[in-house]
């Protein structure tokens, strides 16, 4: 029976429930009053051309005035799909689109969503109007004060002007929602006065200081005068020149040509294309277009590169990226002549042919080892192997990245190898037999509106026969002589014959940050739990799994298949690790690598274990197989592919006494100390003669197995964490800016020893952070852009600051 304290806390629920129904309703009605009154005033909404070929004098212009306003202050919340209200401020024509309350990241919708892509899926503003986004800017009679009153960004600014943030150390969390998660309100401008009546504190930025008196004024003057814009003028002579000659090459007419630019679109359409010639200020995208080069693009929009274009002839075209580049979308990727000679190569100049051209069902334009079956193997994997750390990028930095369940499997640090293309042993290839070619599906075969109750054992046994097919493979090449060696993997070498340094792609790092991560060059940080090793067939599918096949429209079962298939994919890089270990030490990485997993990932992991590997001829001298065959690895790759960067330059560590020390135990630091710290951490150094240099710090949590869905924090293991310190800016989504003089460097290294609980952990912040609440907390972000971009200007971006923490 349901006792008393049951039906109380029932009727306080429906009590709760039924409040907020009736704020709703009134603020629906208020809201409907409030549009009358707007359109008694100054009309009805109209969507407003509001280009202009100059200025007059005092007006401010979009590109010159307010663009470098919104980049400070603006972008590093409001871009990419998890802008706030899906307002993006990274150009004028995402401010003319405007906001709305739909979302992108959805983990919970049943069907998919059409795309909302700006610049792609609408060709115009009223075509965004009629989708449901709402204007951000005053639509009505275009006069001063209208203009003001009626623009929901002006009014915003004004509502953080006239409501500063409380002067305190930590914001209220009851009045503050700094969640990834949480419920969003978007206000229309006829919403906008019950909004700022129930949120004062609300304004823009949001939980941030105002931006600047002037600024202010500067957009103040801007939105008054109608929000004028000077269209930017196309790219002159010099970048038509280079645009022409790769759009030439990328629209030859011959089969094998054909093929090869399929292929090299669906790899490179993330990517920030620029042209080494002419340096990085000016990216590009390569789209699909139903016009050819010479005239306006006219972009397909598909919802995956590998779609039907819908149209019988198509080119490929390079469209100017004229919007401000943000760290958390931004890929770069060089052209050059050197790289069209590479493929011409790889692609064009072997003899094989193509006699037909593959099309694009589902079934098949999802599958590249159907697809691409006609392109040599070698070619391929050496396409995707010579800028690696780029390819990787894509599951990192695209739009599956968001969010701790489809992070969380992956383990929050670990390094990266290479089968070496020329080792003919590793680099298995299925497209030779139908049959495997159909066990290397993938769950965008299913589009994006799938059911998420088959993935598992569907494609576990497809997974358990690939692999058995591939080990298969090696075993049949191993009778003949080959061994399994640390020459099986790649150290940079060979992927060209002119090359004269090692290729740093041979080696990377990857972080997990909760939610977020990063890829970077390199071994970073301490020797971690585990490793993978990358083949030709794993790199093709994790491209295509998380990257070209995955849709961040799509429904609640596309999204959760891509996130259980991606277990069988880390399982399959951590094995081929492991086949570099001895038997014994093998099988015990691989028992504490899935401790406590559930009964289906450990019957899984019995494949694993009952394979016949390859005869491994490494041989190992100590009690410690696997950090010794870390060893091994760095000395294999060499300091060309893994050079020695110092965390501060040694010119201004030597000017304080002691410091080097200080920074190798801060590098020793891990723990339960290390658990008490976000996941991403920039610290900025200071000295004496003013000089400043930054640095990051991320938090490599211990997981007793990264195999599960759900309940993450119960599979920690704080004794295990460990702390990786990287020079420069690490990661796009900073939790915490430390600010600390050298000569407190000391004290500062010391205090993050010696941490044991949260309290301890406030009291560093307050000695040593740069809080959200902070009067110098603009001038410490300008900084940050300004050294990034100074210091890692290619890979150098607006960093976001939606995950900075309130604490």
């Amino acid at each position: 029976m349901t006792d008393e304290r049951d039906v109380r806390v029932l009727r306080a629920k429906l009590s709760r429930i039924a409040q907020y129904l009736m704020i709703a309703f009134v603020a629906v009605g208020c809201a409907v009053v409030a549009e009358q009154k707007l359109n008694e005033l100054w009309g009805k909404e109209e969507v407003r051309d509001r280009s202009v070929s100059q200025t007059t004098q005092g007006i401010p212009e979009y590109h010159r005035d307010i663009q470098p306003i919104f980049d400070k202050r603006c972008v590093s919340c409001h871009a990419c799909y998890d802008g706030p209200c899906q307002l993006k401020l990274t150009s004028y024509d995402g401010v003319d689109r405007g906001a709305s309350s739909e979302l992108v990241y959805d983990g919970t919708r049943l069907l998919a969503i059409e795309p909302s892509r700006l610049g792609v899926d609408e060709k115009n503003t009223q075509e965004w109007r009629e989708r449901g986004y709402f204007p951000v800017l005053n639509e009505r009679h275009q006069q001063p004060d209208a203009n003001l009153y009626g623009s929901l960004l002006y009014r915003m600014l004004e509502l953080k002007k006239n409501n500063p943030l409380p002067q305190t150390k930590q914001l209220d969390s009851d009045a503050f929602d700094f969640s990834t998660a949480r419920v969003q309100e978007c206000p229309t401008i006829a919403e906008y006065e019950g909004f700022a009546s129930n949120h004062p504190q609300w304004g823009m930025p949001f939980g941030l200081p105002a931006i600047s008196d002037e600024d202010f004024d500067t957009v103040k003057r801007w939105v008054e005068a109608g929000s004028p814009v000077i269209p930017l003028k196309p790219l002159g002579e010099k970048y038509q020149k280079e645009i022409s000659l790769w759009e030439t090459f990328f629209n030859g007419e011959s089969n094998k040509e054909q093929l090869f630019s399929r292929y090299a679109f669906e790899h490179l359409y993330l990517g920030n294309l620029w042209f080494e010639a002419l340096g990085s200020d000016q990216y590009f995208k390569l789209v699909r277009s139903r016009s050819p080069s010479g005239e306006p693009i006219d972009e397909i929009a598909s919802r995956r590169p590998f779609d039907d274009p819908g149209v019988d002839q198509f080119y490929y075209r390079l469209k100017p990226v004229r919007s401000t580049i943000v760290d958390k979308t931004h890929m770069p990727y060089m052209l050059n002549d050197g790289r069209m000679e590479r493929w011409r190569q790889w692609f064009l100049e072997p003899s094989y042919e193509v006699t037909n051209l593959p099309g694009y069902d589902v079934k098949l334009a999802s599958n590249p080892f159907a697809t691409f079956k006609d392109l040599p193997t070698q070619a391929r994997y050496k396409f995707m192997l010579e800028e690696a750390e780029f390819t990787i990028m894509g599951y990192i930095k695209g739009p599956v990245c968001r969010g701790q369940v489809a992070l969380n499997v992956i383990e929050d640090h670990f390094w990266v190898f290479f089968v070496d293309p020329d080792i003919e042993t590793m680099l298995y290839d299925p497209a030779g037999a139908e049959r495997a070619v159909r066990n290397l599906r993938l769950p965008a075969e299913q589009d994006s509106n799938a059911s998420p109750f088959s993935v598992w054992t569907e494609y576990s046994e497809l997974q358990e026969q690939h692999l058995k097919d591939k080990l298969a493979f090696i075993n049949s090449l191993s009778k003949e002589g080959a061994e399994l060696t640390l020459g099986a993997l790649w150290n940079g070498q060979k992927l060209k014959e002119s090359e004269s340094q090692p290729n740093q792609n041979a080696a990377l790092t990857i972080f997990r940050h909760f939610d977020n991560a990063t890829v970077v060059k390199g071994l970073q940080g301490p020797k971690p739990k585990t490793a993978w090793v990358i083949s030709y067939s794993l790199l093709e599918r994790i491209h295509y799994l998380l990257v070209a096949g995955f849709d961040v429209f799509g429904n609640l079962g596309h999204q959760l298949n891509t996130r259980l298939y991606m277990d069988f994919l880390r399982m399959e890089g951590e094995s081929n690790f492991l086949m570099l270990l001895p038997d014994d030490a093998a099988e015990r990485e691989l028992l504490s690598w899935y401790d406590g997993a559930e009964e289906k990932v450990e019957s899984y992991l019995e494949v694993l274990r009952k394979s016949e590997i390859p005869n491994n001829t490494i041989e190992y001298s100590s009690d410690n197989p696997k950090a010794e065959l870390f060893d091994k690895l760095i000395e294999y790759m060499g300091p060309q592919v893994l050079p020695e960067v110092p965390l501060l330059p040694p010119e201004l560590i030597a000017r304080t006494e002691g410091m080097q020390g200080d920074i190798a135990k801060l590098k020793a630091i891990a723990g339960p100390a290390v658990a008490q710290m976000p996941e991403l951490s920039m610290v900025r150094v200071k000295f004496n003669d003013g000089q400043q240099h930054v640095f990051s710090m991320a938090v490599n949590r211990f997981h007793k197995n990264v195999s599960s869905l759900f309940l993450e924090e119960k599979r920690l293991k704080p004794e295990g964490f460990t702390l990786t310190t990287y020079p420069g800016v690490l990661g796009s989504y900073p939790n915490v800016f430390f600010d600390v003089h050298a000569l407190l460097f000391e004290h500062f290294v010391e205090r993050i020893q010696s941490l044991e609980t949260a309290e301890d952990y406030t009291s560093l912040l307050d000695d040593f952070a740069v809080r959200r609440t902070d009067p110098k907390f603009w001038d410490y972000v300008d900084w940050l852009h300004v050294w990034y971009l100074v210091n890692q200007p290619l890979k150098a971006g607006i960093i976001d600051l939606n995950r900075f923490e309130n604490r």
